[in-house]
């Protein structure tokens, strides 16, 4: 029941786009699909990596997509039940968070970002990140799918965790 958490990776020609209208026509035409408002707000983050791993292929060693529901999915061994926002889904994540850093770790950071606009959700999904950077460095990660497919400019297309 969770599986809207994770959303669709757009289309290449989508990330030309400038305005999310412009990304739905373009994702619409190809495939019927229109841009989520979520992922058109991270596009421009998405065209500068595209941009970097197209003109670099030796960044396609040390780049690894990672998406924190995913992680955090691999982490309690089984779907999330709560959504992020809601008090029970940042508790359901903080748990895991304090199990694997310490129970300081959260609020330690929090207190060093004071000043700086982030959510703690925001927050919670760096320590997802950070999870699977840990196994990624201790050669544990594994990937979905374990076998990527490649793109048609042969980048990898799988999420680490």
């Amino acid at each position: 029941h969770r599986c809207s958490s994770v959303f669709p990776c757009p289309i290449r020609p989508a990330l030309a786009a400038w305005s999310w209208e412009e990304a739905c026509a373009i994702t619409q035409a190809a495939d019927g699909r229109r841009v989520q408002r979520q992922t058109f707000a991270i596009l421009p983050k998405i065209r500068e990596i595209d941009e970097l791993m197209r003109g670099d292929p030796a960044l396609r060693e040390h780049l690894y997509e990672v998406h924190p529901e995913v992680s955090f999915a691999a982490w309690k061994g089984q779907p999330m039940v709560f959504r992020k926002k809601a008090r029970a889904g940042r508790e359901e994540r903080q748990a895991l968070i304090h199990s694997h850093f310490g129970k300081d770790a959260f609020s330690a950071v929090a207190r060093q970002l004071a000043g700086h606009w982030f959510g703690a959700d925001d927050l919670a999904d760096a320590f997802a990140a950070l999870w699977t950077t840990q196994r990624l460095y201790d050669r544990r990660a594994v990937s979905l799918p374990a076998e990527p497919q490649h793109d048609s400019c042969g980048l990898p297309m799988h999420i680490w965790y």
